[in-house]
């Protein structure tokens, strides 16, 4: 047989084994004895001494490999791979075929239901869960996500190949379809080239992947359609863009769609999927999605059609199964408001139609309350609003309530009774359902307890019984959830429908019905219509299978008509049809509930088996299975994947539909919008579907081919089935003048339906499989999927592909892989005679076709084992002949390793003299050159470690690295007050050491953290905030890595303790809560809380006195309650005085005192408060410079007090007439601006001249007054600053630099330090004026990253670099117009050079200007500084120099913008180093 070779995607080729796999594989050879050994399937079932019957243990070893231990007389012990060991008989033995995985298992040589169970078993193992049965794909739920077989790479590579080239997958039976739907066919009509639809249909049981294997196919479908419409559109060059960009828009396109067809599954399973015995969330619908394809090969849209919904599920319930799940996501998830709206309470148990699966309300997988707002979300997605939502819930809400009606009943206790109220219980019940519906109660009562009957014009009124009004409530509850359910679908259509505009070629159906289902003693009518649904699924399949047999046997003149296949006609026909003119099921069961007997199932019973059973001289039917006993209640259909019995209890009841004329036009009478609306829809669709079909009546589908003979297909049909038609059309159009359709009816009109669309599109089947029922990964049952598997009847399609050819064969590569066999021949047809000869075999083992030649399994098995023996005698000839030349080129290649090798030994022994020579002279000169290195390292160590030893001796001696934080900052302090000293006693050695003692603790102190001290009051907690945050702030700056986290630890924790020292205002707030708790406290009369409360509002007092005579608390007033207390103060001393209360004296002149030092600070006149705010700046610069932390946080309190006391001073000047410098129109031109001022003096000088004109003297001289005040306060004012460009701060730099020159030739270090200080500020102006070169390279850089996002096509950020790098060209354009040109060269001027050279000089930090710094700090002082408490371990010498806190990062500026220049110091002679260094 052909190896066909396969390409594989790339993604698709690593796959690391799953450990199942070699466990599942039989053993070929015994490690022991190395010999073969023989393996067999397991089977439990023929196991003599096997007693294990657990569900899992079964469905893992049915069908295993199992070695062969021993056999005797039939009986064969065998070793499961577990090593359990079991006896058995009529074991089948396993091939090597068996063990490699087919992708086809009709290339299985041996088939059976071993060898596909364990072939589908090493495939899912192995990840490979899509299996070829020729057309058809098995697909097993893997549970899981496979990497890389869904992604888009693998799309691309399935796109335009055809089945066999690739592995098995969802996407062949997908390209097929697209490939099939887009080639034109001309065979539809003379002049059509009409595109033929196709269907791929999707069967299985609940679970097994049907939605996700559609959501696959639709994405697939999205790709491929964006990929060829790119293509198309590049190739005929309609547009400019890349076929990537155009296939990425497509695809978003198609996604979206893909989406909203997703996104109404929630809506459709909340409707249509309940809980049953099998699966919790099992869809009780058909559903059929038409993807529409347009002219040009795109998707337009989509449609949902839904079939077979299963409505008698909705009023009754098996045991351990549910209603439909938006019931309970209704009680469960909707707003006590909604149920309020729907009078529904949140308990199940208290309505009829939910009540009876109480028990199984509760599914562990399924959230109700999640799952209701998903719903209502997609919902709103599909364009429902909340009115029209609860429109829905008003329906639902109106079963629920219908549910729970019960009508009076005869005191006898029979059913014949007629009635007319219903009982008083259920009477609310009943008005509820009729408010939600929209329609009165009596109406509705009337519609379910009377039916009117038209004889010969008249209308007659009869009163129905319990069991008619029972009937006739069910049937309207079941009519009305159908409609609901339908008018869903439609509105869903709407979202997703293509426009009426576009052209369409065809459509791609995806068919989601439910499977074959067979409980044990539970099944009833719905298993029969959903079996039925099923049977009529496999005819179809049985005849698509056989037009494909029959088109390709007849396109290659392939005799065929020998093979025999199950036809299941017979049962279709039993169940939906009048065989031998007697009723089948349906009609028998339509008949008996039409025949008015009290004991309607068991006389249905007694039809069916008088007419099928074979009693009473009637011919037994194949397909029915009566009963054992009479007195057994069920019988049973031989269906096509097994025996099924059905339990006839409740069979009459669940088939009847009593919605009559009445009730449907009480409905569209309603005044419910949404009800009436779906009424009016759903009786406009049941007139076009009764006119529909009459004209299908005399339409009878083809018939599948009788066993043994070739399948006919025309489109006649026999007489039977046409007498058939016509009596059941007459008896239909009969009784439904007298009654509704039963349910059989409905669902077999549906059905028909459903397959008019099927049969008139090519179809596709995929059977899904679950392969175990926990839904676990890496879990395969085999007696699962052995079940499913013969319920989709592929086992019977197997074994008609197996006796047909399945082997198929090219002319060229048959003669080219047996021509070997008869080497004589040189002919096909001669070749064939001449291999049928010698196998004598006849024709109908082989055949040979027009392009193929036709072989079957044994035959192939026959010619490949023929071609091994061939084979394997040609290679033992090859062989010989071979080994014999090998052998005379082993005696020549031995012979020269030989000779090599003697000569190998003499030359070993030559070099072995030669290296030893060469060793000792090379050791000796390595000896002599070893001694020299190793005496001048020694030297070179010696040197270098006394150096290291004695650098680590001075760090070791120095006092500095044992100090504290405390200590280090008072003998810093020391050390700066001797500098000063120094400095002024011109001596420089002594200010050189000191500067080296400051910098070595300054070093030290660096190092530690700041001491944690804790507060003792809230200006203390401030003060300690302060220094902490400025401490901080420089270990970022410095990147000081060893002391940030205890600052921020330390910034934590005092940030805590503000809560231990309130203020005042925090004090008052406070106090009132407080106070209004203790006035509800006593209003409620709780004494015991007034009196902790009295005791907390009593502390709280105590503590604002105290807060309110502290200093902070006095800085915080202003100048005039100062006084005011002032004024208090001294009045209360004076009645202390004449009450001789001297205690209270002292303690208000201390009150006093520290208010009149508040008072003092709080009177400085501007210009001195101006000259102590810069004295006080200056004093923090030095403060920072030196990290003195603490002296900051002081001097910034202290900035911030002088500044209120600025803005305070200014409001007194406006306020108090005595001490105003100026008179009052100067004053109201006081703080405007220079530039308003001039504008001012230019609108005074045009009143004049107005002024001067009209003669008004009195206007002349308030404006030549008002004049000469504004000139007086322009004077006063500074002029303001022209910008300087680059150019003048160069030129003023320059200046700077020479007069800093002539300073150090007059040694004049003070005026240095003032113009070194200067001269850093220009330099940071300097820097801060962007310069042409920087904004060019600004440019460059926006130009890469522009580049690069172009290349990364991120778009988006592209317009807003595009606008920077626009705003930045003129800006350089400007900046390299004003730099100057370069000039050019001059010849340089040799001649004698200066001492200091032409190097630009600049002092920097040097002793000088820290003498300078500290002079000023020790001579100014710290004004009121004394009422400041200060912490331990500051004494009052601490000296403060900082900067202010906004002005902390352009100090840091200036630091680094004057890191080169050089210190005085350096310009010095340097003294020489001494011992004591």
């Amino acid at each position: 047989m052909t190896q066909r070779l396969k390409k594989t995607p790339s993604k698709m080729q690593k796959k690391v084994e799953n450990p199942k796999v070699a466990k599942i594989k039989k053993v070929n050879i015994d490690i022991v004895t190395g010999k073969p050994v023989a393996s067999v399937f397991f089977d439990p079932t023929k196991s003599v001494d096997c007693t294990n019957t657990d569900y899992d243990w079964v469905g893992e070893n049915l069908y295993i490999p199992a070695c062969v231990v021993k056999e005797e007389g039939g009986i064969v012990t065998v070793s499961l791979p577990n090593g359990e060991m079991y006896r058995m008989k009529n074991a089948c033995k396993v091939t090597d075929n068996d063990d490699e995985g087919v992708d086809d298992i009709l290339k299985l040589r041996d088939f059976s239901e071993m060898s596909l169970v364990h072939t589908l078993r090493v495939r899912y193992y192995k990840d490979e869960v899509y299996t070829f049965v020729g057309p058809i794909l098995i697909s097993l739920n893997p549970y899981k996500r496979i990497k890389d077989i869904y992604e888009v790479e693998t799309m691309k590579e399935y796109h335009g190949c055809k089945q066999g080239e690739l592995s098995p997958h969802l996407f062949v039976l997908a390209e097929n379809a697209y490939t099939s739907l887009t080639a034109t066919h001309t065979t539809v009509a003379a002049h059509s080239n009409k595109a033929k639809d196709q269907t791929i249909i999707i069967s299985g049981e609940s679970g097994a992947g049907k939605t996700e294997a559609t959501k696959f196919i639709m994405s697939y479908l999205a790709r491929i359609t964006a990929i060829d419409s790119a293509v198309h559109m590049t190739s005929r060059g309609g547009t400019d863009e890349a076929p990537e960009q155009l296939e990425c828009e497509v695809e978003d396109s198609m996604g979206q769609l893909e989406q909203r067809v997703l996104n109404t599954n929630p809506i459709l399973e909340a409707f249509g999927n309940a809980r049953t015995l099998r699966n919790d969330n099992s869809s009780r619908f058909g559903k059929f999605i038409k993807i529409q394809f347009a002219k040009n090969g795109r998707i337009a849209g989509a449609t949902i059609e839904k079939y077979l919904l299963e409505k008698t599920r909705l009023i009754h319930q098996t045991a351990g199964e549910r209603n439909y799940h938006i019931f309970y996501q209704l009680l469960r998830g909707a707003t006590p408001s909604v149920l309020g709206q729907l009078y529904l309470e949140n308990s199940i148990e208290k309505y009829e139609y939910i009540s009876g699966s109480a028990a199984s309300a509760v599914i562990p997988q399924i959230n109700d309350e999640q799952e209701w707002s998903t719903t209502l979300a997609c919902m709103k997605s599909i364009g429902i609003d909340q009115t029209m939502q609860l429109d829905i819930f008003r329906l639902l809400g109106a079963i629920l309530h219908l549910g729970n009606v019960v009508f009076h009943q005869a005191e006898d206790g029979t059913e014949n009774d007629q009635v007319s109220v219903p009982t008083p219980v259920t009477e609310q019940a009943l008005e509820h359902a009729s408010v939600l519906l929209g329609f009165s109660c009596h109406d509705m009562l009337t519609c379910m307890t009377k039916q009117n009957m038209y004889v010969g014009g008249a209308t007659i009124v009869k009163l129905q019984s319990y069991a008619q009004a029972m009937e006739k409530k069910h049937s309207f509850a079941k009519t009305l959830y159908s409609m609901l359910f339908t008018w869903l679908v439609e509105k869903i259509n709407m979202t997703i429908a293509p426009s009426n505009d576009t052209p369409l070629k065809g459509y791609i159906g995806l068919l989601d019905i439910y499977g074959f289902e067979n409980f044990d003693n539970l099944n009833s009518f719905e298993q029969l219509l959903i079996n039925y649904a099923n049977e009529k699924m496999q005819s179809h399949f049985n005849t698509h299978i056989f037009q494909i047999e029959q088109a390709l046997y007849e396109s290659e003149s392939i005799d065929w008509s020998y093979i025999e296949f199950r036809d299941n006609q017979a049962c279709v026909d039993l169940i939906d049809g009048k065989p031998n003119g007697k009723s089948g099921i349906f009609q028998t069961l339509d008949d008996s509930c039409g025949s008015g007997r009290l004991d309607i199932n068991s006389n249905f019973l007694f039809t069916l088996n008088q007419s099928w059973s074979g009693n009473a001289n009637n011919a037994r039917h194949p397909h029915y299975v009566a009963p054992r006993f009479n007195s057994d209640q069920r019988f049973g259909v031989l269906h096509y994947a097994g025996e099924v019995f059905y339990e006839i209890e409740g069979f009459a009841e669940k088939n009847r539909d009593s919605t009559n004329t009445d009730m449907r036009e009480l409905m569209i009478r309603s005044t419910n919008a949404l009800l009436s609306q779906i009424a009016d829809e759903a009786a406009k669709s049941d007139a076009c579907n009764n006119a529909t079909a009459a004209v299908n009546a005399t339409t009878i589908t083809s018939p599948t081919p009788k066993a043994g003979k070739k399948p006919s297909f025309s489109s006649g049909a026999s007489g039977n089935h046409a007498n058939t038609a016509k009596s059941s059309g007459a008896r239909s159009s009969f009784v439904s003048k007298l009654k509704e359709d039963s349910i059989s009816k409905q669902f077999t009109s549906s059905l028909k339906q459903l397959f008019i669309t099927l049969e008139s599109a090519e179809p596709h089947f995929v059977r899904c499989v679950k392969p175990n029922i926990y839904k676990r990964p890496d879990c395969m049952n085999a007696e699962d999927t052995l079940l499913q598997l013969k319920n989709a009847g592929m086992l019977e399609t197997i074994r008609i592909r197996q006796q047909g050819y399945a082997l198929r064969i090219s002319h060229k590569d048959c003669f080219q892989k047996y021509s070997s066999l008869s080497p004589s021949c040189r002919t096909l047809d001669a070749l064939v005679k001449s291999l049928s000869t010698i196998l004598s075999v006849s024709n109908e083992s082989w055949q040979v076709g027009s392009t193929k030649i036709f072989i079957r399994r044994d035959m192939s098995e026959k010619l490949d084992r023929l071609l091994w023996l061939q084979c394997t005698s040609s290679t033992r000839c090859i062989q010989r002949f071979w080994r014999s030349i090998l052998r005379n080129k082993a005696a020549v290649k031995i012979q020269a390793i030989i000779r090599m090798r003697m000569c190998k030994n003499l030359l070993y022994r030559h070099l072995t003299a030669v290296l030893c020579i060469q060793t000792a002279y090379r050791r000796a000169i390595c000896m002599w050159d070893y001694g020299n290195q190793l005496y001048a390292i020694e030297t070179i160590q010696r040197v270098a470690l006394g150096r290291f030893a004695r650098i680590l001796a001075r760090k070791l001696r120095n006092p500095y690295n044992r100090m504290n934080y405390e200590e280090l900052t008072n003998h810093m302090r020391e050390a700066q007050s001797l500098l000063v000293s120094a400095f002024a006693e011109q001596d420089f050695q002594r200010c050189t050491e000191l500067e080296f003692s400051l910098s070595q603790i300054a070093e030290a102190r660096d190092k530690l953290p700041l001491p944690d001290t804790l507060p003792a009051n809230r200006e203390e907690v401030e003060l300690f905030i302060l220094e902490t945050s400025f401490a901080l702030e420089v270990a970022r700056e410095t990147d000081n890595s060893a002391t940030l986290p205890s600052l921020v630890k330390r910034l934590e924790q005092l940030e805590g303790l503000r809560a231990q020292y309130p203020l005042v205002n925090e004090l008052t707030e406070k106090i009132s809560a407080t106070k209004e708790s203790l006035s509800s406290a006593m209003a409620k009369k709780d004494f015991k809380k007034c009196g902790s409360l009295q005791h907390q509002l009593s502390a709280l007092e105590k503590a604002l006195s105290d807060a309110s005579a502290s200093p902070a608390q006095l800085k915080s007033l202003s100048l005039s309650e100062l006084q005011q207390q002032k004024v208090e103060f001294e009045k209360q001393i004076a009645a202390a005085l004449e009450e001789k209360d001297f205690d209270r004296c002292d303690t208000l002149q201390s009150s006093l005192d520290n208010l009149l030092i508040v008072l003092e600070q709080k009177t400085i006149t501007p210009e001195a408060a101006a000259a102590r705010k810069m004295e006080l700046e200056y004093e923090k610069l030095n403060a920072r410079r030196s990290k003195d932390f603490i002296i900051m946080a002081r001097l910034h309190l202290a900035l911030v007090e002088l500044e209120v006391v600025i803005l305070e001073s200014e409001k007194t000047v406006d306020t108090v007439p005595g001490q105003q410098t100026s008179g009052p129109t100067e004053h109201r031109f006081i703080h405007m601006s220079y530039e308003e001022v001039n504008k001012e003096i230019s609108q005074c000088d045009a009143q004049l001249q107005n002024a001067v004109l009209s003669n008004s003297t009195a206007e002349i001289a308030r404006l030549e007054s008002e004049l000469q005040t504004l000139r007086i306060v322009l004077d006063k004012l500074p002029a303001p600053e022209k910008p300087l460009s680059r150019l003048d701060i160069e030129n003023q730099i320059r200046a700077k630099e020479s007069e800093i020159t002539e300073a150090l030739g007059a040694k004049n270090y003070t005026l240095c330090d003032s113009l070194n200080a200067e001269l850093e500020s220009l330099q940071v102006k300097l820097e801060s004026i962007p310069t042409a070169a920087k904004i060019k390279q600004q440019i460059d850089t926006l130009e890469a990253e522009l580049k690069q996002l172009i290349a990364a096509k991120q778009y988006a950020k592209c317009p807003e670099i595009e606008q920077k790098i626009e705003d930045l060209r003129p800006l350089h354009a400007r900046l390299f117009a004003e730099e100057p040109k370069p000039q050019s060269p001059k010849k340089k001027v040799i001649g004698p050079r200066s001492p200091l050279g032409n190097r630009k000089i600049a002092v920097k930090s040097t002793f000088s200007s820290k003498v300078k710094r500290m002079s000023l700090g020790t001579g100014g002082g710290l004004s009121g500084g004394d009422s400041l408490k200060k912490p331990s371990g500051i004494t009052s010498d601490d000296v403060s120099k900082a900067s202010p806190l906004n002005n902390v990062s352009n100090i840091g500026a200036n630091k680094e913008n004057t890191s080169n220049f050089r210190p005085v110091s350096k310009l010095r002679p340097k003294v020489p180093i001494t011992a004591q260094d």
